[in-house]
């Protein structure tokens, strides 16, 4: 918290003294060098964190990673499942989460596109239908991958 501070001062903190995403996110993608070194403090520790989850739990695992792509290191995921949508219900759902149009399309724009991360990934799942749509493709995929970990580990 103290360096977020004192790069960006008091203005970050809500009215209890903790950092306000929603401010922090005013900053970093209004600016890209401010959205540059905040990922370059944010993404090694994620993946240093991730790192010993997986050494303590000696498995099989899934993280949900949402900058992925962006932060250069599908290297470190065996297998990538990427869930995508069409821009449109996508914008339809942060707007219902409460952000402004603009908020929307600033952060669209400093990832890579729902299409090409389809693309990279090892397994997409679409999500613009229904519940029972979404449902049906997660059991489809936890079969798939069952399948192969079963063959790896023979």
């Amino acid at each position: 918290m103290e360096l977020l501070c004192s790069r960006w001062g008091g203005s970050i903190l809500d009215k209890n003294r903790r950092i306000s995403r929603k401010a922090v996110a005013e900053v970093v993608f209004n600016n890209e060098k401010e959205l540059a070194w905040l990922n370059s403090l944010i993404h090694p520790e994620v993946y240093r964190i991730a790192g010993e989850e997986l050494e303590k739990f000696g498995g099989p695992a899934i993280f949900d990673v949402p900058l992925l792509f962006e932060s250069g290191r599908r290297d470190f995921f065996n297998k990538i499942i990427t869930v995508w949508t069409c821009r449109e219900i996508q914008f339809k759902r942060l707007k219902a989460a409460g952000m402004e149009e603009e908020q929307v399309r600033q952060r669209v724009r400093r990832q890579f596109s729902n299409d090409d991360k389809l693309e990279m990934a090892d397994y997409g799942i679409i999500n613009n239908g229904t519940m029972e749509y979404l449902n049906a493709q997660c059991l489809t995929l936890s079969n798939a991958l069952k399948d192969e970990l079963s063959k790896i580990s023979k």
